[in-house]
């Protein structure tokens, strides 16, 4: 889910980048065009040079190449299937490409070198350190053979100049590097953070839902699970299951041995009731020493078979606490029905059996019928 959450922000990032490609291919374009008229009105072309070859060499070459760099990224960004990494790649080789050409072709203005830098800093977007390392590579070599080119080209006299130029100019691309990281530093940290933060939240949140003493769903929160339940039933022809129980003569246990050894019990029957739990089985402490079971795919034969397995582990149970006696309890089954207009109807039902089960002589299950509610 995340790594597809990833997938999705990159992508809208991606296309938001590209977008700004396209206003800086256009402002380059108009700059160098303006510069190419300042030139020629005032006689400055280099000698050999026309305005047409000017025009073709500074503007129509160095345009022609990054227009075509960038409809390539929105070509494979758009209809191509590769990989959201590979775009990324792709996309800081994109603005490489521009830089390059920038630098190439107007080797003279030697601050045009230090624009290596904003692919460094574009890679901190994807907040992945081996992307930064590369971009950091390809973009020094770049760098590197631009400044060489300008030495080569330069006037024997101005070449001193040049090297201090391009030492200033690599401290300035390391620099880059070192902030880039430091942010992807920093942004794993929060990252970490806003996780470990999430994850508290969530458990706290679940804590809230559990019943303190015996850690099984509380009333409020199996409520709703019984609610989600019959919907999903009504989607998909399902009808949920609902056993409510009750332990027999709680209050004599309570009244014989003490609310702490009551508790004690409780527990117990909560424990059996985990080891019983599946991902169509849900059980809660219901409220005092009622506890109630969620079927959401069984039938209703299957339930009462289930709950019978349940009486009867719990039965033979010695519980220490209350010097190895026995404890049973009494259960009370419903399917959901049409007829139900509420989840409470569905409770209701399923509590009038456990009644009946409690009068018909305790420790056995009930299963609803149609006279008990209507």
């Amino acid at each position: 889910m995340q790594y597809k959450d990833n997938k999705l922000l990159y992508e809208q990032f991606r296309r938001k980048i590209e977008a700004s490609a396209w206003i800086l291919l256009l402002l380059i374009f108009l700059l160098e065009s303006i510069i190419g008229i300042i030139w020629a009105c005032n006689g400055w072309i280099i000698e050999g040079d026309d305005p047409l070859s000017y025009s073709v060499k500074y503007i129509v070459l160095p345009t022609l190449v990054n227009l075509i760099a960038v409809s390539l990224y929105h070509y494979t960004e758009y209809h191509t299937g590769i990989s959201s990494s590979s775009k990324n790649a792709l996309l800081i080789m994109t603005f490489t490409i521009m830089c390059l050409t920038i630098a190439v072709v107007h080797n003279a203005v030697r601050i045009a070198s230090v624009s290596f830098v904003l692919p460094i800093f574009l890679s901190a977007i994807f907040a992945d350190f081996k992307v930064t390392r590369k971009a950091f590579f390809l973009n020094s070599c770049c760098y590197l053979s631009c400044m060489l080119l300008s030495y080569a080209l330069a006037q024997p006299q101005s070449r001193l100049f040049l090297i201090l130029d391009m030492i200033a100019g690599a401290i300035l691309m390391v620099a880059a590097y070192l902030i880039t990281r430091s942010i992807l530093q920093y942004e794993q940290k929060v990252r970490c953070r806003l996780i470990s933060y999430n994850e508290e939240q969530a458990l706290l949140i679940e804590r809230l839902r559990m019943d303190a003493l015996t850690m099984l769903y509380n009333h409020n929160a199996f409520y709703r699970i019984l609610e989600d339940a019959i919907e999903q039933g009504k989607a998909h022809d399902q009808k949920p299951v609902l056993a409510m129980l009750d332990i027999d003569n709680f209050k004599t246990i309570n009244d014989t041995y003490g609310h702490t050894c009551g508790d004690c019990v409780l527990r117990k029957l909560a424990a059996i009731m985990k080891e019983q739990e599946a991902d169509n089985i849900i059980s809660a402490r219901y409220g005092g020493e009622e506890f109630c079971i969620l079927f959401t795919d069984c039938s209703i034969k299957e339930a009462e078979q289930l709950m019978n397995i349940l009486r009867q582990s719990f039965e033979n149970l010695k519980i220490d606490e209350i010097n190895g006696h026995q404890v049973t309890f009494s259960a009370g089954l419903a399917v959901y029905e049409e007829a139900f207009d509420s989840p409470t109807a569905m409770i209701d039902a399923a509590d009038k059996a456990l009644y009946e089960a409690k009068r018909n002589g305790k420790n056995r299950v009930i299963v609803s019928r149609a006279d008990m509610y209507t």
